[in-house]
This record gives structure tokens, sequence and C-alpha cells, in this order.
């Protein structure tokens, strides 16, 4: 995205917000008339909403380069995303066959179910979540179907998963990021369990393939938004919509199972925050009775922690804090500081003159020291 300060970042995304679900075309009109187009191109490829301005936009008059090229990226996303999309299908239905059940998450799950196109749900990967008992049988599958393991290694203290890409042809990658827990926050990890999830997975909208449903992705896509943003990560807008999505799509039914999600699970405070700041972008009479009701539930406010920062060294000493044992502890510490050399050749390249025991140190400095700056408070 093209450099601006954050109060121009916050405006541009209320614009961006505006523009994906306005119904007054002359007010669409109005605002790319007004605003630079370029930054409105970069952050929409940037929050993952080029497809849903091009559709709400297409037919106006307004700023035809502007139309042109978002209509031109998003005409290339779609061939790129079909190619994706049937090869994680293939991939699917293989495990499937091979009776390896297996629930899918995120973007793939949510592009499936709540979008109007696929391709209007852009997505970097495909998210399943396994049972543990199937990790090596899956592995197996994976590889003898021409994947291999991305990152060169696989964590098993920070992180509950490891990923697996394929290389379909000149820049069409398929990505699948394999999930043994909900979350990598130890604090989460086992508030929503596989067992669950299958049983109430959604097995009607793509045969062979299931889908997480309406409730668990709502709760998931909640903890997963704070997640990134108490780690100092980017929030995309297309999450903000993922949400406001699933609460439009959700019947009298499945709101009482949301009710009673959340009120197993106490994360109505997180629910509550979210659902407020999902408002400030796409507000809505549903959305906005929705809070009202799940601000009345009782929470947990153990899980308050994500209202936070959680980046850098407080980021460790929450993992630390969360680990059952000395082992885990030491593991944890191990992989976080001193991962193997492949890791840190990722992170500044293989061709770097640095020694690789000073790019450790670097590693170690840039850590503590990301968590010494303040980030800005905001919808973002």
């Amino acid at each position: 995205m093209t450099s601006i300060n954050y109060s121009e970042k916050q405006h541009l995304l209320d614009k961006l917000a505006l523009l994906i679900s306005s119904k007054d075309i002359n007010k669409a009109i109005n605002l790319l008339t007004n605003n630079d187009n370029a930054k409105v191109y970069d952050a929409a490829i940037q929050q993952g909403v080029v497809g849903l301005i091009q559709q709400n936009i297409k037919n106006t008059t307004a700023t035809p380069e502007l139309i042109e090229q978002l209509n031109s990226y998003q005409n290339n996303y779609k061939i790129l995303n079909n190619f994706v999309d049937n090869e994680a299908t293939n991939v699917l239905k293989k495990l499937k066959k091979e009776q390896i059940d297996v629930v899918v998450l995120k973007g793939f799950s949510l592009a499936q179910q709540v979008y109007s196109e696929p391709s209007l749900r852009p997505k970097t990967d495909i998210d399943i979540l396994i049972r543990v008992e199937d990790k090596d049988k899956i592995k197996n599958i994976f590889e003898s179907l021409g994947y291999s393991n991305p990152r060169g290694w696989e964590p098993k203290a920070i992180i509950n998963q490891f990923s697996y890409k394929k290389t379909l042809g000149k820049g069409i990658n398929v990505y699948f990021d394999i999930h043994l827990k909900i979350s990598n926050s130890k604090k989460i990890e086992n508030i929503l369990n596989y067992n669950e999830l299958l049983k109430s997975a959604n097995t009607t909208t793509n045969k062979d393939i299931n889908l997480i449903n309406l409730p668990h992705a709502l709760t998931h896509a909640v903890f997963h938004l704070l997640g990134h943003k108490a780690s100092g990560d980017l929030v995309k807008l297309i999450w903000y919509y993922d949400i406001f999505l699933l609460i439009q799509n959700i019947n009298e039914q499945k709101e009482q199972e949301l009710i009673n999600l959340i009120s197993s699970t106490g994360l109505a405070n997180l629910m509550t925050h979210t659902l407020t700041l999902t408002s400030q972008y796409f507000p809505s009479d549903k959305l906005t009775l929705l809070t009202k009701k799940i601000a009345k539930l009782p929470f947990d406010s153990n899980y308050d922690y994500l209202l936070d920062n959680t980046y850098g060294v407080k980021e460790l000493w929450l993992t630390l804090k969360a680990s059952n044992s000395l082992k885990e502890r030491i593991n944890v510490m191990r992989e976080t500081m001193f991962p193997p050399p492949v890791e840190i050749y990722a992170k500044y390249g293989k061709h770097t003159k640095w020694p690789l025991s000073m790019l450790y140190l670097r590693r170690i400095i840039m850590g503590g020291f990301k968590c010494l700056i303040p980030t800005k408070k905001g919808k973002s």
C-alpha cells in the first residue's frame, strides 16, 4: 500500500467498507472521485476486498481506470482461484475416500458458505483441523500427491499446525495449513475441539467435505481476528466482512446455537468487542441486536488477554505461563529463540553476510525490541 499515516489509513478503510456495502451508487461514485485511486486499489488488494468492491461498483460510470484495474485483478484471481479450489477439493475428497475426516476452516469454508461466489473471498491457504491420531496418515497422503513442507522443518511447541505446499504451475501454488488444535494460543487452544466441530459440521454445501458450521465459524473468526490484532499483525477488512456475512446468514436456530456456544465457552466479552468493531465498518440491525444479546451473557475474563497487545516478549511469556510442564517450556524457548537454520535463512535470506550466530542474536534482540514499540489503538 502507498505509504500513509495511521489516521489516513483509518479513513481509507472506512471508504473501502462503504465501497463494499453501500447500496447508494452515487455515494460510491463520489467516494471514488474524491479519493486517490492508486491508494484505493492498493488498499483493496491488501485488505482482500477487490472482488467485493468490483462487484458493487462495476456498473457505475465512476473512474473507469480504477474499475478496469479492479476488473483485471479480479478476473485473473478467478482463474487462479479455480485452479486452487479444484486442487483443494480433490485433496479433501481423497482424504475422505481414505476414511480420514477433517474439518475445513476459515477462508475456503467461508467462501463456500456465506459468499455469493467463492472467488469473492480470497485466501492464501486452505486450513483444516484434523484428528491428532491421523497426522502420519495425512502426511503420507499429501506427500503421495506431490506436496512438501514449505517451511523446511516442523515446530511442535510454538504452534499446533504444520504446512504442505504444491506448485501447480508458474505462480500457482496450493498451501494447506493442517491444524492439530483450533488455535496456536495455548490459553485458548482447547476451547473448540475436533470432535464437536466434526459432529456439527456442514456436510450439505459440498458433498464429502466437512465445513465448519456457522456458529463455530463465527466464534473461530472472532478469536482468530483478535489473536492477530493482539500480536500486532495486519487485521484485514475482509475478516470483518466475514463476521458481518456470518451474522447475516445465521438463522434463528443457528443463533440459539451460537448463544449456547458463547455461554459455554465464556467468550461473550471477546464476541461483544469484535462485533462492536465490525459494526463500525459494516453496520446492520441484525448485528446490533445480536451484540446486545451477547453482551448480557456471562464471560470468562481469562480470555481478555486477547483484547490487549501480546506481541514480542509478552507473547512468549503468556505461552510459557500456559505451558503444562518444564519440558514444554524448554521446547517453547528453544523453538522460539533457536529454531533450525532453515528458519533463520528464510527470515533474513540465504546470502546474508552475517554469520549464523549473529543472525540468531539479531532475532532475539529484534524480538525483544518489538514488544517495546507501542501500537496505535483503532478499528483495525
